[in-house]
């Protein structure tokens, strides 16, 4: 009872702390810290970044974290780890496939840790390593008292469910390092499972594992990829100079051609107004003859 009672205000005091530090965290242009600690031309594109990355949780501090969250993990890893991808899909004559997958179940473990008391608090946020419990088994050594006999079984309450989640990692990743294939292997995968579908140019899959909804996903990160890609290009022509005046460039072509447009449509517009007119001109019937009076007055 005690242990459970100074859990609870652990959680407590980890939870004040967090908002407390939320708070703080919004006061501070951390966008514009973290572009410029990465690029050196990052004014060239900051603006860009804010709307994709702060803007859309204007006014909510968790929202917020949660963006730069995603911000870091996009820039760090998920956008280097698709440039890959792509680049090993493009190497001809492979004798290996590559597999990419999603991963975004929460453990139920109880385990006091301060990383993952805080991640706890965010919404649809997955620390690093969670899934490993699930690829060791972890759910699965409840019934096996001699692992136990030295722990808390109080802290790993897992459900049936995670127990089968766990026996689906444990099969891919098994048939994958033996066989180099995730669906091939002495762990079969049954057709009540969803085979995994290797990475190409062509089909950008990735296997999405959520407990109760393992599923593939097409593009996942496409998006994302190609928002920092067009970043780094920016990055790599030294400034952005450039490429403001080929926008305006750009802008004054198509104004030129728009004004260019209406001359030549005003001017043909003329045009015909004075060949109609001169079409009824030449229609008029001719004024009849009036003879010349020879007398000459006197």
């Amino acid at each position: 009872m005690n242990s459970e009672r100074q859990q609870i205000e652990n959680e407590l005091a980890a939870n004040k702390d967090l908002y407390m530090y939320l708070e703080y965290f919004i006061t501070l242009n951390y966008i514009e810290q973290y572009i410029d600690a990465n690029f050196e031309n990052g004014k060239c594109f900051i603006d860009e970044v804010k709307k994709k990355y702060e803007l859309p949780a204007e006014g909510n501090s968790t929202h917020r974290l949660t963006l730069f969250i995603d911000l870091v993990s996009d820039l760090m890893f998920n956008f280097h780890m698709v440039h890959c991808l792509n680049s090993l899909a493009k190497v001809s004559n492979r004798n290996a496939s590559s597999y990419a997958y999603v991963y975004s179940h929460r453990p139920t473990s109880k385990v006091q840790s301060g990383y993952r008391d805080q991640v706890k608090l965010l919404p649809q946020v997955i620390g690093h390593f969670a899934e490993l419990d699930y690829v060791f088994g972890v759910p699965l050594a409840n019934n096996y008292s001699r692992i136990h006999q030295n722990v808390n079984k109080n802290y790993y309450n897992y459900s049936a469910d995670e127990e089968n989640f766990s026996r689906h990692l444990i099969r891919y990743w098994s048939n994958f390092i033996k066989t180099g294939d995730p669906n091939k292997g002495s762990f079969y995968i049954d057709t009540s499972n969803i085979q995994w579908k290797p990475y190409t140019t062509y089909e950008h899959s990735y296997l999405y594992f959520h407990m109760n909804s393992i599923h593939l996903e097409y593009n996942y990160f496409d998006e994302m990829y190609n928002f920092w890609l067009g970043c780094f290009q920016i990055e790599s022509r030294g400034n952005c100079q450039k490429v403001k005046i080929r926008q305006y460039f750009i802008s004054f072509i198509i104004l030129f051609i728009f004004l260019l447009t209406l001359i030549m449509l005003f001017i043909l517009w003329k045009y015909c107004q004075k060949k109609k007119a001169g079409l009824l001109f030449s229609r008029r019937p001719p004024a009849p003859l009036v003879p010349h009076s020879n007398s000459v007055s006197t």
